[in-house]
């Protein structure tokens, strides 16, 4: 009878051993592969391909909000911030007629979570630092910025302060948006 009962309590030590080295590593496995989405983010699955709605094939998946598992050896995930930028710029330009005037810009950008500029943007800056999202959104905004004054005469530089004209907006918006980035707000001011 103490034999019995002697196999019964290592038995049962064996088997809560192993129970607890297995849920040991189950925790393990799940905080290493879990990733948990911020509201100021995407999370980019990359490793495995899927198709789209609109029929693409991509090699990745995007997850906007909550927590996903990570294929172990098949996915990697990185991070989108979804955080504006500022961007911020004293520029000389030269207007329609061939005389140049100084502005000086401010701009919030940030990259867009709606389809399909977010996948433009998981295209161009994943894996890319802030730094160089700024880069390219300044360049953009210069760029939207001397075509527009380029067609204007100096007398309506001061009045591009507040509100700016619609046509500028709405051009550097679509530039932006072909970037994957989208335009929070925009501030242009003549330096006299």
């Amino acid at each position: 009878m103490i034999l019995l009962l002697e196999i019964d309590v290592g038995l049962t030590l064996v088997v809560s051993l192993v129970v607890g080295v297995l849920s040991w590593a189950l925790q393990a496995f799940i905080q290493n592969h879990i990733y948990i989405c911020a509201p100021d983010e995407v999370l980019v699955f990359t490793g495995r391909s899927r198709t789209t709605p609109d029929g693409q094939v991509v090699g990745y998946r995007i997850l906007k909000g909550g927590r996903s598992l990570r294929m172990p050896f098949v996915e990697s995930c990185q991070r989108l911030s979804l955080v504006p930028l500022s961007v911020r710029r004293q520029e000389t330009f030269v207007l329609a007629d061939g005389s140049q005037a100084s502005f000086s810009f401010e701009a919030q950008v940030k990259i867009s979570p709606a389809e399909p500029a977010l996948t433009t943007a998981i295209e161009r800056f994943l894996g890319v630092g802030t730094e160089e999202i700024a880069a390219v959104a300044d360049t953009s905004l210069q760029a939207s910025l001397t075509a527009f004054l380029s067609r204007h005469d100096p007398k309506t530089g001061p009045a591009l302060r507040e509100p700016l004209p619609v046509e500028l907006l709405d051009r550097v918006r679509a530039d932006l948006l072909a970037l994957g980035l989208e335009l929070k707000s925009l501030r242009l001011e003549t330096d006299h």
